[in-house]
């Protein structure tokens, strides 16, 4: 049985496949260039009664490397717009539309990387 936290993420990198750049559904070793993570998120998966429902936050990770200057802050802004507009995606209740961005350190690059929030709710597979 795949457990529900991996189904969440496998749903939400399906949804973001349209948006022309990598998406991990899990990080990765390496990561180079633009390209989107996913995360757990807070809280990353809670059980809803007792009929094998859950509902698990992923955390979209949008990283663009820093060097780029201008041109990398307008890819991810563009990003970041265009995956919070992807109608499969489900924000918390609660959180700003535009997503948190920070500089972050992944393997030997810096990147700018904008968080979003999603909200997914699965039902356990039958086994």
């Amino acid at each position: 049985m795949t457990p529900p936290t991996t189904l969440a993420r496998q749903h939400v990198a399906a949804a973001l496949t349209g948006l022309g750049v990598p998406v991990h559904p899990e990080p990765p070793e390496t990561v180079a260039g633009v390209c989107i993570v996913l995360v757990p998120g807070e809280p990353w998966a809670v059980r809803r009664g007792l009929a094998g429902s859950w509902t698990v936050v992923v955390d979209v990770v949008i990283l663009v490397p820093i060097q780029g200057g201008r041109t990398m802050l307008a890819r991810l802004e563009s990003l970041a717009h265009a995956a919070a507009a992807v109608p499969a995606l489900r924000r918390p209740v609660g959180v700003p539309d535009l997503p948190q961005v920070q500089r972050q350190q992944w393997g030997q690059g810096e990147y700018l990387a904008a968080t979003i929030p999603t909200v997914v709710h699965i039902r356990e597979e039958e086994e």
